[in-house]
């Protein structure tokens, strides 16, 4: 097969030319066979099945029962060109519960999980027959925020409740004043292990890539009070627990909303921890927390109406993964933030096909990115997989696919 890169029609959303991460492009493949005379936007809803009624897989496994709400069943793939799969059948139950998923593993109902990390996974540290891996995964826990009424798209008319979020000392003075190290300790506790607080918008920290450019933000309560010393009036003189004083910068203060999903008490205790660390250099935060299915509704985050939410972004670990979210009016940009340095690097860093200097392009933009602070880079949170000792062959994996990338090498003791 051949395949051309488009040259007409090009547009900010759909660019021409050579794409650099081109194999993404070509993880899955349809066959044309299966799909013959089949609405595309409706098949496989219910069923990974071609129009005649029978399963469709180019992996190891195919999907032979499907309950909404339940689970899914895979059985393996007896076409399958690469490794036969030791294991025939593999059954995935949706468990809604993180604590529940805990005493499922626990309690032998269940042989592996991948679960959101958390200190409730701790018990499954010690269970005798259990073995607990985390590695740093390509969850990206940052914090988004809103710059003022800017739009984020033509669609898109709400913004922050404070125009003081445009200017960029603002969001350095924000950052300056959050213990991050602290917070990743407090939150994750013993589980915390090695994690430490992300210098970057564009790589990983286990990337080699990767350069700590947001490090110049990192806590200092007392810097951050003479950055806004200089713009604003009324603050304290020096960091205090009991300060009561906020910052009043050209006529408003320095006030704003937080946002976060309501069901996830990582994020509920960090607002806390932040808002008290905040308030002890004349920043006030207000608590705005938001059910789940509301905050990434369409009146949501993605409608810009948001000061500073905190919640994280998943990618596969390349580099380009993060240009429609930092680029000018880009679908996956909430914060309404524009740079056409940036937006020229990372265009040419998704067009260049020499990886070194796609790098050196990538990089240039993490630079830019980090002098204007359009977000304060959290950590890379953990990855957890928990499976049964006499299981073997899992390997994690810190993308989007956790630890099932290798699955036609499971086997039971």
């Amino acid at each position: 097969m051949t395949f051309f890169w488009r040259t007409k029609n090009c547009s900010s959303d759909y660019p021409c030319g050579p794409f650099s991460n081109w194999q993404y492009i070509f993880s899955t493949v349809f066959p044309s066979a299966a799909l013959q005379g089949v609405d595309f936007n409706k098949t496989w809803t219910n069923c990974v099945c071609g129009s005649d009624g029978q399963p469709v897989s180019d992996g190891p496994y195919y999907v032979s029962n499907y309950t909404k709400g339940q689970g899914t069943v895979l059985k393996a793939n007896p076409f399958f060109y690469g490794h036969k799969p030791a294991i025939q059948e593999v059954d995935f139950k949706i468990i809604a519960s993180t604590n529940s998923e805990e005493e499922a593993m626990r309690g032998g109902e269940v042989d592996a999980i991948s679960p959101t990390f958390g200190l409730y996974l701790q018990p499954l540290k010690s269970t005798p027959g259990l073995t607990f891996d985390q590695i740093p995964g390509y969850y990206f826990e940052h914090l988004d925020i809103r710059e003022g009424n800017a739009k984020a798209g033509p669609s898109v008319s709400k913004g922050a409740s404070n125009v003081l979020l445009r200017a960029p000392w603002m969001r350095q003075a924000i950052m300056m004043g959050i213990d991050r190290q602290s917070i990743i300790n407090t939150v994750y506790g013993a589980l915390a292990g090695n994690t430490k607080p992300m210098n970057n918008m564009i790589y990983y920290s286990t990337q080699t890539d990767y350069k700590p450019d947001f490090g110049k933000w990192n806590f200092n309560p007392a810097k951050a009070i003479a950055l806004l010393k200089k713009h604003c009036t009324g603050g304290p003189s020096s960091p205090s627990g009991g300060n009561s004083s906020i910052w009043q910068c050209a006529g408003l203060p320095a006030a704003f909303n937080w946002s976060w999903t309501s069901s996830n008490s990582v994020r509920t205790t960090t607002e806390a921890i932040v808002a008290q660390e905040l308030q002890s250099i004349g920043i006030k935060i207000n608590a705005r927390p938001i059910p789940a299915n509301v905050i990434f509704g369409p009146n949501g985050l993605p409608s810009g109406d948001f000061d500073i939410a905190e919640f994280a972004q998943i990618t596969l670990g390349d580099p380009g993964d993060w240009y429609d979210q930092n680029r000018c009016y880009g679908n996956g940009n909430w914060d309404g933030f524009c740079s056409h340095t940036v937006d020229t690097l990372t265009k040419t860093g998704n067009a260049e096909l020499d990886p070194a200097k796609r790098t050196i392009d990538f990089q240039k933009a993490d630079a830019v990115l980090a002098g204007l602070v359009p977000m304060i880079p959290f950590y890379q949170r953990p990855s957890p997989v928990i499976h049964k000792s006499n299981l073997l062959g899992v390997v994690n994996n810190p993308g989007l696919y956790g630890p099932y990338w290798d699955i036609q090498d499971w086997h039971w003791k």
